[in-house]
């Protein structure tokens, strides 16, 4: 953040209007993680702030908004995009302000070009030079059943070509065709509380991956960098309690509830990590087989004491 330029830039606006100013993202199609909002029109989609670039709101609008909240609190149980949901319930049916674009709120400009010179605030959109974590320390456990068997010859000739690349996929079945192990734990149609809860153990207890340093759970179906992934790992301490995945929220608006890693787009667990999991698995297990196994992974970490780190 360049402060001065900062103040140069909301200096230019009337703080007499409700002011929500910020870099501006608008969906060109309609999105699951927005709710599908706007899907029967979506040249009227609004747009919302991009976090990384930092966003503002002035006096007026925000006491406006803690009027509306606390005469009438919100209730909604999921927040999977905060940057839209805000926007939205700011928009209020277009009894509110839409965001004002500000091209002085920058994300992923070069510090080095001249554009960067404009911006008041700047966030890069690369990783970071943290170097690379090998391929042989990440265990890239994939969650499967024998149905989805046929799912595996895509992982096999994509991300899953990589040399040295240590993949197990969990299924309910074993076969050394392909092979997949037998997590132990028969297939249901959804949540797969107990068959996640299987993995993890597996990638504490066995001995084979006593090397591994971080553990990925991911679906049979979920694309992966792997070369990016290496990269990201780099810049977190596998010594240190890690989960590391898109952090959805559930029930946190009404004052309660808890964040939770959706594990459609996976999650990276560090080797310390993986331990405190297996003391908090211990208080914590799964109502049923078929309980949503991220939510409730999420809420035994939360109320456990333990963090999530948002990397979407």
């Amino acid at each position: 953040i360049d402060f001065e330029k900062l103040l140069t830039v909301l200096s230019k606006f009337n703080p007499h209007e409700s002011l929500f100013l910020g870099r501006k993202l608008v969906d060109r199609e309609p999105s699951i993680i927005h709710h599908y909002a706007f899907f029967e029109n979506i040249k009227k989609a609004i747009g919302f702030p991009d976090f990384a670039a930092g966003w503002a709101l002035n006096k007026k609008l925000l006491s406006k908004l803690a009027d509306r909240l606390e005469a009438n609190p919100k209730q909604t149980d999921f927040s999977i995009d905060v940057q839209h949901e805000i926007a939205m319930f700011i928009h209020d049916e277009g009894k509110g302000p839409t965001l004002t674009a500000v091209n002085d709120f920058c994300a992923g400009v070069d510090p080095e070009s001249s554009q960067a010179s404009q911006c008041a605030t700047n966030f890069p959109s690369s990783l970071g030079d943290c170097g690379k974590v090998t391929v042989e320390e990440i265990l890239f456990a994939v969650k499967t059943t024998e149905k989805y068997h046929d799912r595996l010859s895509v992982v096999k000739r994509t991300w899953g070509r990589v040399d040295g690349i240590v993949v197990t996929y969990f299924s309910n079945v074993s076969d050394p065709t392909i092979p997949t192990e037998d997590c132990g734990v028969p297939n249901v149609e959804r949540g797969h509380c107990a068959k996640s809860y299987a993995i993890l153990q597996k990638a504490l207890s066995d001995p084979k991956y006593e090397k591994i340093k971080w553990t990925l759970l991911v679906d049979d179906d979920t694309l992966i960098s792997v070369s990016r992934l290496q990269r990201l790992l780099a810049c977190y301490d596998p010594n240190e309690v890690i989960f590391l995945g898109e952090v959805y929220g559930y029930g946190q608006s009404a004052g309660h509830g808890y964040p939770y890693i959706t594990l459609g787009g996976g999650m990276a667990v560090s080797k310390a990590g993986l331990a405190a999991w297996q003391h908090v698995a211990e208080q914590c297990r799964c109502p049923s087989l078929d309980t949503p196994d991220d939510m409730w992974i999420g809420s035994c970490l939360h109320y456990s004491g333990h963090s999530l780190t948002h990397r979407p």
